[in-house]
């Protein structure tokens, strides 16, 4: 679901490790900051002034602040806390919890359910039916026009 785009993720250990962002797993821990587009559905658990902007997923050109997750507001609406995949971080730094990844996230949700094949009307139901019984009459007069000649043909040997 992201784009090629190296991450700094926290794995087993306080020093970074740079992998391409589509490699995150749920439960990593990552990098992030200003100018970065995010390639999960995270939590902020640690960073200074971030905000996001959703505006690939909502279409809001309005950057949001995003503060870090904590005992005062997890109760609280989880849109001050949480980043989701595709949105862009325009200002600020920090590190952030993966919840979600590829078609798990909100951006993959949505992207699959725009992109499945629209299922036929009642109209274009009934004129299949329609254009199915037309073509079986076709066949049947052909089949018995077949006959016919076979039959005028036997006829005129004899």
């Amino acid at each position: 679901m992201s784009d090629k785009q190296d991450v700094a993720v926290y794995r087993n250990s306080v020093d970074a490790e740079t992998i391409d962002a589509s490699e995150l797993l749920v439960g990593d821990i990552y990098g992030f900051q200003s100018g970065m587009k995010i390639p999960t559905d995270s939590i902020v658990i640690e960073g200074q002034d971030i905000e996001c902007t959703e505006t690939e997923l909502t279409g809001e050109p309005d950057a949001m602040e995003k503060v870090i997750l904590n005992m005062d507001n997890y109760k609280k609406d989880g849109s001050t806390t949480t980043m989701l995949a595709k949105s862009l971080c325009t200002q600020g730094f920090g590190k952030a919890l993966v919840l979600a990844v590829g078609t798990n996230t909100v951006a993959g949700i949505i992207t699959e359910s725009t992109q499945k094949p629209p299922e036929p009307t009642l109209l274009q139901k009934k004129l299949h039916t329609i254009a199915d019984k037309i073509g079986k009459v076709g066949m049947w007069v052909a089949l018995m026009t077949m006959v016919a000649q076979l039959i005028r043909i036997a006829l005129e040997m004899f």
